[in-house]
């Protein structure tokens, strides 16, 4: 996620740490961005790579699916999908309220 006023990135601490600010709390988080973009869609970087198909990028999506939560993703990711609830709602939920 990039800042609209500096164009700067967010460390994903820091991404959480405004989601709780804002009173969200993060129940989920995958990190897809690897094998598919990094591998097949940056022909700058890999040209080589950037050879096949659609089957051939889905296959590179399978793979790195196996990858989605784990710590390799959180460390090399170019990307970050959460999935979020406000803090009340899941707080209300659990006292049955």
């Amino acid at each position: 996620m990039l800042d609209h006023e500096t164009g700067g990135a967010f460390e994903l601490k820091e991404l959480n740490s405004r989601y709780c600010e804002s009173d969200f709390e993060v129940v989920d988080q995958i990190y897809p961005g690897l094998f598919s973009y990094v591998l097949y869609y940056n022909p700058e970087a890999f040209p080589l790579l950037n050879i096949g198909d659609c089957l051939v990028v889905r296959v590179r999506f399978g793979l790195g699916r196996l990858f989605f939560g784990s710590i390799v993703r959180l460390n090399l990711s170019f990307a970050t999908m959460s999935l979020l609830e406000k803090a009340k709602q899941l707080k209300s939920k659990e006292t049955g309220l």
